[in-house]
């Protein structure tokens, strides 16, 4: 039985557009409450959820921080081979601002009219453990405590990656980090990932990512 490496973890995070977001009910206490939910990682690799005060997930959460959120990979007909993980740990709600709306609005444009409203705020999942389970017999549990640190890189330079690269058309990029490159072609979301860990040679990294996409254009 294969461990998974919290790097393929990372990959599935990114490559997901939303999860099922377990809370504590307060309506049936006691009991889950599970909840489909879009979301946007964060330079950190977090989750990243904008809600609603009204949402009942949102109440529960209030109550308990406390929530799990269960992801999996897009596109597969066989379930019990594809690969799925649920991250469990607590919610932090987070001051709004610029920086961070306009992040969750790269990977959720379509949220632009909801952050009008008065009562939407940002919070993101701060995982403690992750069962992972990539199909028969690769299965196990990444405990933060144990895992070494994601590698991240500023929003400043990932910014500056961005705008320095060149995109193949039709492609729309969404994020950079340390592990590969987040993109939105032919109406569909994609994750590329990185060989290895990209250091100072990000730009290297993204570059050989994105010429990849042109050969097979």
């Amino acid at each position: 039985m294969s461990k998974p490496t919290l790097e393929t973890a990372l990959h599935l995070l990114h490559s997901c557009e939303s999860g099922a977001l377990a809370t504590h009910s307060q309506q049936v206490p006691g009991y889950p409450f599970a909840t489909v939910l879009p979301y946007a990682p964060t330079a950190l690799h977090e989750p990243l959820f904008l809600m609603s005060g009204l949402a009942e997930h949102a109440r529960n959460l209030k109550a308990d921080r406390r929530a799990s959120l269960l992801v999996a990979a897009p596109g597969t007909q066989d379930v019990l081979e594809s690969a799925r993980m649920t991250m469990v740990g607590e919610i932090e709600f987070l001051d709004r601002s610029e920086a961070l709306a306009a992040r969750y609005l790269r990977y959720r444009p379509e949220a632009e009219s909801y952050l009008a409203l008065g009562d939407m705020f940002f919070c993101v999942l701060r995982p403690r453990r992750i069962r992972f389970i990539g199909g028969f017999a690769r299965m196990g549990w990444l405990d933060f405590a144990e895992t070494p640190p994601a590698l991240t890189i500023t929003p400043e330079r990932e910014a500056s990656v961005i705008a320095s690269a060149k995109i193949p058309p039709a492609v729309l990029l969404l994020g950079i980090d340390a592990y590969g490159i987040d993109m939105h072609r032919a109406g569909h979301r994609e994750r590329i990932s990185f060989s290895t860990p990209a250091g100072d040679d990000l730009e290297a990294c993204v570059a050989t990512a994105l010429a990849s996409i042109r050969g097979r254009a």
